[in-house]
C-alpha cells in the first residue's frame, strides 16, 4: 500500500508537470483564404485559395490549394535553422543581396529568395516572409503570381511586379 505522503508528493509531482506542460507555447495552425493574382498579362486573372500554414520545431509548412481546383497545390517547407525553404523539389536560399520589399498593403518585410542551383528554365525570384509565406513568385517563362491576404484595391500588386521585373538577378 502506498503511503499518505507518497500520495501527495505524486499529486504535486503530477500537478507540476500538468503546469509545465500547459506552459508550453504553442502555435496553433493558421487557415485562411487568400487572393491569388495569376499574370500572363497586364490584367490578372483571380483565382481564390485556401492557405494552411503549419509550425513545427525545426519547419514551418504553408499549403496553397485552389478552391477551384484542388489538384492545384502549392507546397513549401521552411526550415528555420537554415533559412531555406523547399518548393517544387528544389530548395530556395536568401538572395545575397540583402534588399528587403516593404509590401504596402501587409507593412511587411519580405526578402528575396533564389533558387540554391540556378537554371535557365527554373523558377525565378521569390518574395517570401517566414510569418505571412509567399507574396511573390517571380517566373520567366511563366506566369507571375502574387498572394494576397488583403484585397489590392489601390493595385500595389503593379509595385511588386516593377520590384521583382527590375531586380538584379545577379544576387
Amino acid at each position: 500500500m502506498i503511503s499518505k505522503s507518497r500520495v501527495i508528493f505524486l499529486s504535486y509531482l503530477a500537478l507540476i508537470f500538468l503546469v509545465l506542460s500547459a506552459c508550453k507555447k504553442t502555435e496553433k495552425d493558421e487557415v485562411s483564404s487568400l487572393s491569388v493574382y495569376i499574370y500572363h498579362t497586364d490584367k490578372p486573372k483571380i483565382e481564390e485559395f485556401v492557405y494552411q500554414k503549419k509550425k513545427l520545431d525545426s519547419v514551418i509548412t504553408f499549403t496553397y490549394t485552389s478552391q477551384k481546383d484542388s489538384s492545384k497545390v502549392i507546397d513549401i517547407e521552411f526550415y528555420l535553422k537554415s533559412n531555406i525553404f523547399n518548393f517544387g523539389g528544389e530548395n530556395f536560399i536568401l538572395s545575397k543581396s540583402k534588399i528587403i520589399y516593404k509590401d504596402k498593403i501587409s507593412g511587411m518585410d519580405f526578402y528575396y529568395y533564389v533558387l540554391e542551383n540556378p537554371s535557365i528554365d527554373g523558377t525565378g525570384l521569390i518574395l517570401f516572409n517566414k510569418d505571412y509565406g509567399l507574396l511573390a513568385i517571380f517566373n520567366v517563362f511563366g506566369p507571375m503570381l502574387i498572394f494576397r491576404k488583403e484585397n489590392d484595391i489601390n493595385n500595389y500588386n503593379e509595385d511588386v511586379f516593377i520590384n521583382l521585373k527590375n531586380y538584379n538577378s545577379n544576387y
